[in-house]
């Protein structure tokens, strides 16, 4: 058993220095390989790539390999999932690599560079906002000549308009596929969290798509950077946020702590002595147990939130990807869950004082406890705000 163990360790350790000596020598740009990634000074870019399974059958091997990319001109790191396929396991890397190089590798480029194929003008938060707009290569599986290849920034840029929050960079991939039984896929990920409204837009597209063959694939980049004259930078950094987040999981109740039945009422004043900003503390309130109960089920949650002003009933309405703050909410909290930071009782009680959890015990009451749950469709998430909280600095337009 220790042998085979042994066997298969040593063999992904020789992969390892396979894929990243294959990295090393396809970069054009001067690098070097440390430890398992590979440097590039000039760029001070960082590509760390891993094996992540390969299989053999029918004479070939497949393989699957991610690619982590890390930049200080990034906000967050760039991440890639490349499957290959190759007569052996050096010739699979070798083919992954490849197309890391034609399609993500081909967009970074252009972004370090700033040579723009496109631009994006739009208003947030009552200012205008003027984005640049990098494309990669179309990387394309199965050969099919009669289908155009124009690239797919028209199809997903007016979506765009509502999505980019305050962002510097932003990276956006696009996926297509049809097969000659008629599936159709499509994907659009912005920051890799995938929009099912732009993923719906793409599959469209691609369903109108007339194949010769058995299937048909796009893939494709995008890297957006807004210019420095409309950039305002974010009042806190991420790791301020992770402070916060840290703090305002302290505030949750064991869901057996019966000591203070008035805690709900109370968090978020409880919550804003210790931050000092009230605004983020009805933001953390509002989310963090929607992101817990997004976590524990597999519903499809909204894309959107509707703010409903407590004292007039105005509502306002926002995609959650245009809060500069809530992907970097999530992260914060899931990471700590993933650390083993959130006690269990904490996140019951989390998930329990959740919107979307009323939605599924309803669910359940009129459908019974064996409902499919991937297939329920969040429309909307209302949530119910404060006289006081700051539209502005939760990136609502006003």
């Amino acid at each position: 058993m220790f042998k085979d163990w042994l066997k298969k360790k040593l063999k992904q350790e020789d992969s390892q220095q396979t894929l990243t000596r294959i990295l090393h020598n396809v970069l054009t740009e001067q690098n070097r390989i440390e430890g398992d990634s590979v440097y590039l000074p000039e760029q001070q870019l960082r590509i760390c790539p891993k094996l992540d399974e390969s299989k053999e059958g029918n004479g070939m091997v497949s393989a699957v390999v991610y690619f982590h990319v890390d930049c200080p001109e990034f906000e967050q790191p760039f991440f890639e999932c490349v499957a290959s396929l190759g007569k052996s396991l050096p010739e699979a890397l070798e083919e992954a690599v490849k197309g890391f190089m034609l399609s993500a590798m081909c967009g970074i480029r252009h972004f370090l560079k700033r040579e723009a194929s496109y631009s994006l003008d739009r208003e947030f938060d009552d200012r205008q906002q003027h984005w640049q707009v990098a494309k990669s290569c179309m990387a394309l599986m199965g050969n099919e000549p009669n289908i155009e290849q124009d690239g797919w920034w028209e199809t997903i840029a007016p979506g765009l308009q509502h999505r980019l929050g305050n962002h510097k960079c932003v990276f956006i991939k696009v996926y297509a596929c049809k097969y000659a039984n008629g599936e159709v896929i499509g994907e659009c990920r912005i920051n890799d969290v995938p929009s099912q409204e732009l993923g719906r837009a793409v599959a469209a597209k691609a369903k109108k798509w007339t194949l010769e063959g058995s299937f048909h694939s796009q893939k494709q980049f995008f890297w957006l950077w807004q210019e420095e004259a409309s950039y305002q930078p974010y009042g806190y950094t991420q790791q301020q946020i992770k402070t916060f987040v840290k703090e305002a999981l302290k505030l949750f109740p064991d869901h057996e702590d019966k000591s203070n039945p008035d805690w709900y009422d109370q968090y978020e004043d409880n919550l804003t002595k210790v931050i000092g900003d009230r605004n983020m503390a009805v933001q953390l309130h509002l989310y963090l147990p929607e992101m817990a109960c997004e976590r524990a089920y597999p519903i499809q949650p909204s894309e959107q939130f509707t703010f409903v002003r407590d004292s007039d009933g105005l509502t306002m309405e926002v995609y959650k990807s245009d809060l500069t703050n809530y992907e970097w909410i999530r992260q914060a909290f899931y990471q700590e869950l993933d650390n083993g930071n959130v006690p269990k009782g904490v996140y019951v009680t989390m998930v329990a004082c959740s919107a979307m959890f009323g939605v599924l015990c309803q669910v359940w009451e009129k459908k019974g406890k064996d409902t499919d749950l991937s297939q329920i469709q969040m429309s909307k998430e209302i949530m119910n705000v404060p006289e006081d909280f700051d539209p502005e600095a939760s990136g609502i337009k006003k």
